[in-house]
């Protein structure tokens, strides 16, 4: 038998604390502070300050900080972002902010993203940099990448569009042929002579709201406007190495050896092996990589036959 316990409030009492004794010791943004220097952040942005103009700014390194945390944690917007920060003491202490200190306003980091930073590359800089550490401390071997891409919601509603028509000229693969020709010739048959190309007329729906999107319409997928996110990982520890994002209607085949060169160019490795599901069975992409002296391992494709039997 125990007596009942009952707690008194102590909401006014005062009491002689650190922040650094309220973030546990094996809190994960204590790991990021340990290994990851954002110093250099100040150097990237400093073309989009002025030393002699307005007033000081909020530190960049804070809203970068600020963004890494919400990304992390999932908060899915800025407003809720800096109310969780306002009552969260790891928050506070990763981002060097005192128990009473007031936190940037939402609408700071807004603006940052779609007024100061718009249509620069500095957030494809600062991830570049951080995984230009993760090789540095051989956190990525860089001999086997994957690739594959995820589908993210647009904000945009799938009614409201505008229908747009745009001609493709189709041409036939003159590499493919080459194959076909050399086969035939070699049986003493006569090589059969390229194709005109073809043109063919295509409409598509165009987001009122989200222009930026596509309208995604693929087997085993949601349908309406999306974005897609083309994300390549390093194999030892499954680390990201790029992420480049198309409208939803593009294919993964179409944009993949562009994203693989950029990355590739941007980092300085040389893998010598890349994974892909069926989506980037390709023969114009076995070609690219075999001319990079790069092994593809690539799931083949599927195709149904009648009633549905697979080949």
């Amino acid at each position: 038998m125990m007596t009942r316990g009952k707690k008194d409030k102590q909401q006014l009492q005062f009491e002689l604390v650190m922040l650094d004794q309220l973030v546990k010791p094996d809190h994960d943004l204590r790991k990021i502070d340990k290994y990851i220097d954002f110093n250099f952040i100040y150097d990237l942005v400093e073309p989009y300050y002025s030393e002699v103009m307005g007033r000081p700014s909020i530190d960049p390194v804070v809203l970068f900080k600020m963004s890494l945390i919400q990304a992390l944690d999932g908060i899915r917007s800025e407003e809720r972002l800096v109310d969780a920060i306002h009552h969260n003491m790891a928050y506070r202490w990763f981002l060097g902010y005192g128990l009473t200190e007031p936190i940037p306003d939402h609408s700071t980091i807004s603006h940052n993203r779609a007024v100061r930073f718009k249509d620069s590359t500095i957030y494809e800089e600062i991830f570049n940099e951080i995984v230009l550490m993760a090789i540095n401390y051989d956190f990525v071997k860089g001999k086997i990448v994957y690739t594959d891409s995820t589908h993210v919601k647009a904000s945009a509603s799938n009614s409201k569009f505008e229908s747009a028509t745009e001609e493709r000229v189709i041409e036939e693969d003159e590499s493919l042929l080459m194959l076909i020709n050399d086969k035939r010739i070699s049986k003493g048959q006569k090589a059969l002579k390229p194709a005109d190309p073809k043109v063919e007329v295509h409409t598509r729906k165009v987001s009122k709201t989200d222009p930026d999107s596509g309208y995604m319409h693929r087997d085993r997928k949601p349908v309406g406007f999306y974005h897609l996110v083309h994300a390549t990982v390093d194999s030892k520890n499954n680390i990201l190495l790029s992420a480049h994002v198309t409208p939803g209607n593009f294919h993964d085949s179409k944009v993949y050896i562009d994203n693989l060169e950029d990355m590739f160019q941007k980092l300085d490795l040389a893998p010598k092996y890349v994974g892909a599901d069926a989506g980037y069975f390709n023969i114009d992409i076995f070609e690219e990589l075999a001319g990079k002296g790069i092994t593809p391992v690539i799931g083949p494709r599927k195709y149904a036959g009648k009633k549905g039997k697979k080949h």
